[in-house]
């Protein structure tokens, strides 16, 4: 399973590597879980060829633009925003350059999991219009003032509908990579 982690400028460092840990254990133990399944297959990807992390690390990324392959899930993990307001996150979001590859790649099949501030990215793609959605609590308000077509329920720590899951708070980024997890394994995580 191909997956492209998306590393935007400013995103939280404790999301980015909350995902890349699950998958990377995923890997390590699917030959105990189930051997035949394929390794999981990660990219960290973003609009150009490096991106700097909330904490100023910075990050190489392979260009979304050079993507060898269509990737069957792209993760957005949380952005910190600088801890801004709820409104600042939809004005850094606004026109940002990922969301014409965020739509892009959804139409081409990719499936989406995002959390907490990331889910901002997909709404304002245009890719969870008419869909169930959560984010964080604090971000709700915002969140439903700005993307109308996009049934929040900002109660639920997860969401899921259709190709597309989201999880509320930037801790549940974890919760993003159970998409692959869930997929092609028969471990509890594909039981819930």
């Amino acid at each position: 399973m191909q997956i492209a982690v998306l590393a935007v400028p400013d995103l939280f460092d404790s999301g980015l590597s909350a995902v890349l840990d699950v998958l990377a254990t995923a890997n390590a133990l699917r030959e105990e879980v189930a051997a035949t399944v394929l390794p999981f297959e990660v990219t960290v990807a973003g609009t150009e060829a490096s991106a700097r992390t909330g904490h100023g690390l910075r990050l190489t990324t392979t260009p979304l633009t050079e993507l060898d392959t269509v990737p069957d899930l792209l993760v957005v993990p949380a952005v910190a925003c600088g801890f801004k307001a709820p409104q600042q996150v939809v004005d850094i979001v606004r026109d940002h350059p990922v969301l014409a590859h965020v739509a892009a790649l959804h139409t081409a099949g990719s499936a989406l999991a995002a959390a907490c501030t990331g889910t901002f990215f997909l709404a304002e793609a245009g890719v969870l219009d008419g869909l169930l959605a959560t984010t964080s609590w604090w971000l709700g308000p915002a969140f439903r003032r700005r993307y109308t077509a996009v049934r929040l329920d900002d109660s639920r720590t997860l969401a899921r509908d259709g190709r597309v899951t989201t999880a509320g708070a930037a801790f549940a980024d974890t919760v993003t990579a159970t998409p692959a997890t869930r997929t092609t394994s028969r471990t509890p995580t594909n039981r819930a």
